[in-house]
């Protein structure tokens, strides 16, 4: 077993190195597919009919989703990083003037009206490395949205990425590992497939 999950945290850690090697580099490109994913997200009926939205402030390997501040005035829910625990807290944002550069550099919110509990009607946008058509997803490694997400399993979870980081082939996991149902890149929205049991 050892041997096998060892593997396992080779793989991925493979696949993040590709990633930080490949991601896009032109600053255009990057805005012109965030611009589109949120457009997507936007004209989505989920989207726009969830309670809750829980979205995340990117960085330049990742889309950047700030921009829904922009096209509505409801509020969306960021996760603040609480390194003791290796957890997330997600706090109430009426505004990118809100957040601030948290623990890892990246903006969080800087309030305490905290979301604690999130129900089927709710929707978590996830960040990630790599996604697969079956909503498999690996992360950064240090396993922040996987114990969030599993302690919460009610909320509708999608995987956004650029379409580079969307597979194919059906990516390395585990049973920890917690699927998306769906995944959104500048390409359009991509429901999970479901897996042959």
């Amino acid at each position: 077993m050892g041997s096998s999950t060892e593997s396992l945290n080779q793989i991925k850690r493979q696949i993040r190195e590709a990633w930080k090697a490949s991601f896009p580099k032109d600053a255009q490109f990057r805005a012109q597919a965030s611009e589109a994913v949120c457009n997507t997200l936007l004209g989505h009926p989920q989207f726009k009919n969830a309670k809750r939205i829980g979205i995340f402030a990117g960085r330049d390997s990742e889309i950047d989703l700030l921009n829904l501040f922009s096209f509505t005035k409801r509020p969306f829910s960021l996760p603040k990083t609480v390194p003791e625990t290796k957890g997330l807290k997600f706090v109430d944002v009426f505004s990118v003037d809100e957040l601030k550069p948290g623990n890892f550099g990246i903006l969080e919110p800087g309030g305490s009206l905290e979301t604690d509990i999130w129900g089927p009607e709710d929707l978590i946008l996830v960040p990630g490395v790599a996604f697969d058509q079956y909503g498999n997803r690996v992360g950064n490694g240090a396993g922040y949205y996987d114990r969030f997400l599993s302690q919460n399993p009610l909320p509708k979870r999608w995987g956004i990425g650029f379409h580079q980081q969307f597979h194919d082939q059906e990516l390395a996991h585990t049973h920890h590992d917690v699927r998306m149902g769906a995944i959104v890149t500048e390409c359009g929205f991509f429901p999970a497939k479901k897996v042959e049991s």
